[in-house]
């Protein structure tokens, strides 16, 4: 009876399983898993049910309560979710926006962790298992990621958050205005982080740079002697974008990505970031300079909700003005 309760508080509460380690630590360690099960057991997470898709995927599902709206097909399933590679992070939601799975023909890829969704309730606890054979074999991964065997798995811990049914009166509205609740709080918790990895960085580095309104920060290393850049004029620019950590992620200063040795934007017209569209007003043709913008500075919660995240580091933009 004791194993079989420590299972069942693995798979239903895959978020708290600290308490366990804190139960055995205990010298009333037995006691405790008693009292945790008894509890467990009036919160309804013993309903457990084990599903097999067609695509070979199968899953547990710890139900909270038999409360709620079961997600059906034209609804959509908000969660959070991580999936582990051995003891090792792979993918999740973790430090990112939550996740809105769309339960439409179509949108739901077999093999993926959405196929678990279809009548799932808010607060039920899914956990799941892909192999990675399969996921090479149906074409979900190009290649064998380094060190990884074909015989490995991934397991995968999701918990429902919240589940929007189909609604032909209000639309997307509700679930809108969701999304944007949640990409706020998301930036107000990013945003100072940023901000602080940002200013010890920039120290590290011995680059003297004050933020301006935004807090982007800029060094102009070249003053350009060409016209002044304003808004409805077109450009050539030059760019390189690095995370603070230093990893490149585009460019066309040379021939790695294959882009066009310059690219040509119009000033106020959408064509580049915001952040990088203002800083080149006023400027000169001819100006060389460097952005640094901590993670989430110049995002707003729609561009969060249009991305799905915020970039997870802190950027250097090297910019050249033609």
């Amino acid at each position: 009876m004791i194993f079989f309760r420590m299972k069942r508080l693995d798979g239903c509460l895959y978020h708290l399983t600290g308490m366990r380690q804190i139960w055995t630590k205990s010298f009333f360690w037995v006691g405790g898993l008693g009292v945790l099960s008894v509890l467990l057991f009036v919160n309804g997470c013993q309903r457990q049910t084990e599903y097999r898709m067609p695509s070979g995927l199968t899953y547990q599902v710890w139900h909270r309560s038999p409360g709620g709206i079961p997600a059906a097909s034209g609804a959509t399933v908000k969660f959070r979710y991580i999936e582990k590679h051995g003891d090792s992070a792979y993918d999740g939601t973790g430090g990112r926006m939550p996740a809105y799975q769309a339960l439409m023909p179509g949108l739901l890829m077999p093999y993926t962790p959405g196929e678990t969704l279809r009548g799932a309730r808010a607060g039920d606890s899914i956990a799941y298992v892909r192999r990675v054979d399969s996921l090479l074999a149906k074409g979900l991964f190009r290649a064998l990621p380094p060190g990884w065997k074909r015989s490995d798995e991934l397991s995968g811990s999701i918990l429902v958050e919240k589940v929007f049914p189909f609604d032909p009166v209000h639309g997307d509205s509700i679930l809108l205005a969701d999304k944007l609740a949640e990409a706020r709080q998301l930036l107000t918790k990013v945003s100072g982080e940023g901000q602080e990895r940002m200013k010890k960085w920039l120290v590290a580095e011995g680059i003297p740079a004050a933020p301006d309104a935004g807090g982007v920060y800029m060094v102009i290393d070249e003053s350009g002697s060409g016209t002044v850049v304003d808004s409805g004029m077109t450009v050539g620019v030059r760019y390189r974008i690095k995370t603070l950590a230093g990893k490149l992620i585009n460019s066309n200063m040379d021939s790695s990505f294959h882009h066009p040795p310059a690219l040509r934007v119009t000033i106020g017209r959408g064509m580049l970031p915001p952040v990088e569209d203002h800083v080149l007003r006023g400027l000169r043709r001819g100006s060389k300079l460097r952005v640094f913008v901590p993670r989430g500075a110049g995002m707003d919660a729609a561009a969060v909700v249009r991305v799905g995240a915020v970039p997870p580091d802190g950027l250097v933009w090297d910019l050249e003005i033609e």
